[in-house]
């Protein structure tokens, strides 16, 4: 399976999570961004082999990418950041429902950071492959 379309939707959604964000449209910076993540998270599982259930929400996600990179980095996110992996759960839960965010700056900052920070570790990781 070619995983490079899915890379390029997750570094594109990360962008347009950056534009929107840039533009004052919290709630959409955040949705691109919760979007980004997943994909990317799924991708790299793919990558490395991993059999990924379709039901995982983000701690289980981050669970298996432990798992299979031994990266300790994601160890650290998995305990440091658990607040912020239930937000992003909490999220996907809301959009699968259509009720609206309750997004402003300070909290959509904080969600793009954490997804951005994922993205580095995980293409460090991806690069070393």
């Amino acid at each position: 399976m070619k995983l490079e379309p899915l890379y390029e939707r997750a570094y594109q959604l990360l962008d347009a999570s950056k534009f929107n964000f840039n533009h004052g449209f919290y709630e959409i910076s955040v949705i691109a961004s919760v979007q980004a993540l997943y994909i990317l998270i799924n991708a790299k599982l793919i990558e490395l082999g991993a059999d990924i259930p379709w039901y995982l929400d983000f701690d289980g996600l981050f669970r298996i990418l432990d798992k299979y990179t031994g990266n300790t980095q994601i160890s650290d996110i998995r305990r440091r950041e658990s607040e912020i992996i239930k937000n992003l759960d909490e999220i996907k839960v809301r959009l699968g429902y259509s009720v609206p965010l309750d997004m402003n700056k300070e909290k959509a900052y904080l969600i793009i950071t954490f997804v951005e920070r994922v993205f580095k570790i995980l293409n460090d990781v991806r690069s070393s492959r």
